[in-house]
């Protein structure tokens, strides 16, 4: 049994005594007084505890996918607290080589060339913090293949992301991520790279390689915003670089931001 369940299931099981005890009039005494300070006292236990039951169990492991006839592939990645660094440092006929603390779970599906591969951290907890696995949270590190087109799915929760895709034949690209710190750097040579970043309290960095074109729409609301506007030139609601037009690498970018700032160079 999760020991989430466990502690909530207490919780439930205490707060059925505290109504059980008021409507029986088995005390005289206001029993909603203990109650809340014994709730806040339990929470204080819970995450004191929780840390010192997942370190005995935290391992990293290494894991392979094979690329086998794969000729296109979507990545999606859901990943809570901690580290995520990708980049394309996977062997020849590996679709990826990662080492993961903390643990992932994988989902993969092959269909006439098309791979569709989902990694996922480990679900144990009642809150998606930084201690699961001690105080670096989830660390994965891992290596995408730089021999076929690729999509990718960042899902990302209270960590920090280095995305090294400059190696890599993106053609797609998604983040989607809360109170984080991602640094990116986008595809050299992919052709033409879609590339969609969501965030909302969030330090994002974006680096555009030297020789690849872009056209960059930019939604902000408390944001700081850092574009490089020497290369950038506004353009009604865009931002888009001299080459554009020519370019045999460009980059399509969509960035909405909540709270946080935004660089792009």
């Amino acid at each position: 049994m999760k020991r989430s369940s466990i502690f909530w299931g207490s919780i439930i099981v205490l707060l059925g005594a505290v109504l059980l005890a008021n409507n029986l009039k088995i005390v005289s005494v206001n029993l909603w007084s203990f109650f809340w300070p014994m709730l806040v006292i339990l929470l204080g236990v819970w995450f004191l505890l929780v840390p010192n039951w997942k370190k005995k169990s935290v391992d990293t492991i290494q894991s392979t996918i094979p690329l086998q006839e794969t000729t296109s592939a979507e990545v999606t990645f859901h990943h809570g607290a901690g580290r995520l660094e990708v980049n394309g440092s996977a062997r020849p006929g590996e679709l990826i080589n990662g080492w993961f603390t903390g643990g992932v779970t994988s989902e993969i599906h092959r269909n006439a060339g098309f791979t569709a591969l989902k990694l996922q951290t480990p679900a144990d907890f009642a809150f998606d913090g930084p201690w699961p696995t001690g105080s670096h949270g989830y660390e994965w590190v891992v290596g995408l293949t730089p021999e076929v087109p690729l999509k990718l799915i960042f899902k990302t929760g209270a960590s920090e992301s280095i995305f090294d895709l400059s190696g890599l034949k993106v053609t797609g690209l998604t983040v989607d991520t809360g109170a984080s710190s991602t640094e990116i750097t986008l595809p050299a040579n992919a052709g033409l790279t879609t590339a969609e970043i969501k965030s909302g309290v969030a330090s994002v960095k974006i680096h555009v390689p030297a020789g690849v074109g872009a056209r960059i729409h930019v939604q902000s609301g408390l944001s700081g915003l850092n574009i490089d506007t020497s290369r950038f030139v506004r353009d009604g609601e865009y931002y888009i670089s001299n080459d554009f037009g020519t370019a045999v690498n460009k980059i399509e970018l969509s960035v909405e931001m909540g709270v946080g700032s935004v660089e792009i160079n």
